[in-house]
């Protein structure tokens, strides 16, 4: 992806999970349980995508010792443009090697996880 696209695996993650979060945002806590990341690698990350203007910080009004993570137009606008790749990686690496009824079993699995609030609707 990184070649591809410019971001990779770990940048697409945050800013999916934002674009996903209600108002584009969420406290780096939050992010720490969702990615596949420590929260020093979160907190690094944002950083990074702070710089590159993908992501801003928001003072937490409830909370003044804590701050939101929220996705800029320039961060949602390189996830969208990194969709491709990513999906044709899953099509390549992942679905490709299934047959129609496992698809389909892999489909109704993951169907369960997206209506427990996990994950989000993806069309491959």
């Amino acid at each position: 992806m990184d070649a591809q696209c410019a971001i990779g695996l770990a940048t697409y993650e945050v800013l999916l999970s934002l674009e996903q979060a209600p108002g584009a945002k969420m406290t780096m806590g939050e992010l720490a349980g969702i990615v596949i990341l420590s929260p020093s690698g979160v907190t690094r990350l944002v950083d990074r995508l702070e710089k590159q203007g993908l992501v801003a910080r928001e003072t937490n009004a409830a909370d003044k010792r804590s701050f939101y993570t929220v996705l800029t137009p320039a961060g949602r606008a390189a996830r969208e443009k990194a969709w491709p790749v990513f999906r044709d990686g899953i099509r390549e690496h992942f679905v490709a090697g299934l047959s129609d009824d496992e698809a389909d079993a892999l489909t109704n699995l993951l169907l369960k996880f997206v209506k427990k609030g996990v994950g989000t609707t993806v069309h491959l």
